[in-house]
């Protein structure tokens, strides 16, 4: 089942120079379940694409569908991971995970149980009256997931969720970050400009050419079972060949 559909998205960026072609005839599917990543040159477009679907900013042109349905602002279908975790430090972990639930009017039994059990699930629930400032980069992240799953969205979106980390730790909470939206089973669509996060979390990778930003390439990515984690990947046969085949696509330039 196709649950995102991005068809011909263009934007352009008006300036009193003149108009600027950012995207450009942008096209792609994300089945249910799946786990994407679009990488491509700095200053391409790539975090512009999440912003546009996620309805933070307008398109020029084309059509997007969630669920074969026009996308509307403000929908709680999406949930969206940023660079920063964005964790309010005057609140314990527990308040800010249920945050987003008291601004939607959606605190019940049912929900609060949810939130219990993913705290439960993921190592976190004896740390819910502690506070952001007390927690390590990772667990932090894990909270910041937590507060998006809690809303019970049908797409997550994730723009560079691991570029605050140093490498060891960024390394450590991919895995666990990916842990989590497999066993939730949740659809999503990453923005990385690190490969090797891209080829050992995704199933696809989408390659950006440089503005006006184009579809270059997508690549089909698959390990044997085995290689389960995206720690473990980076020691398969095939992780080398991914990684040759985008970087050679993001060093050719247009």
């Amino acid at each position: 089942m196709t649950r995102l559909k991005v068809e011909k998205l263009t934007k352009n960026y008006h300036t009193l120079s003149g108009e600027t072609e950012a995207l450009k005839d942008i096209s792609f599917e994300v089945n249910e379940g799946e786990f994407i990543s679009i990488v491509g040159p700095s200053g391409c477009g790539k975090s512009t694409i999440l912003n546009i679907i996620a309805k933070l900013i307008d398109k020029s042109s084309g059509n997007i569908t969630l669920n074969g349905e026009e996308i509307k602002k403000g929908t709680d279908k999406i949930g969206y991971m940023f660079q920063k975790d964005n964790l309010f430090d005057w609140l314990t972990v527990w308040e800010n995970v249920t945050l987003g639930l008291k601004i939607k009017k959606s605190i019940n039994r049912v929900n609060l149980i949810k939130v219990e059990n993913l705290l439960r699930s993921y190592e976190l629930y004896d740390f819910k009256d502690s506070y952001p400032r007390e927690l390590s980069g990772g667990m932090r992240q894990r909270v910041a997931l937590i507060r998006t799953l809690a809303l019970s969205p049908e797409l997550l979106i994730l723009d560079e969720p691991f570029s605050a980390l140093d490498y060891v730790t960024r390394i450590s909470v991919s895995d666990e970050i990916y842990s989590i939206i497999r066993k939730e089973n949740k659809t999503a669509l990453m923005v990385t400009h690190d490969i090797g996060e891209a080829i050992t979390t995704s199933d696809r990778v989408i390659i950006l050419s440089s503005r006006p930003s184009k579809i270059k390439k997508v690549l089909d990515i698959y390990y044997d079972e085995e290689y389960d984690t995206p720690f473990k990947r980076r020691e398969a046969v095939q992780y080398k060949d991914y990684f040759n085949t985008v970087w050679k696509e993001l060093d050719n330039g247009e």
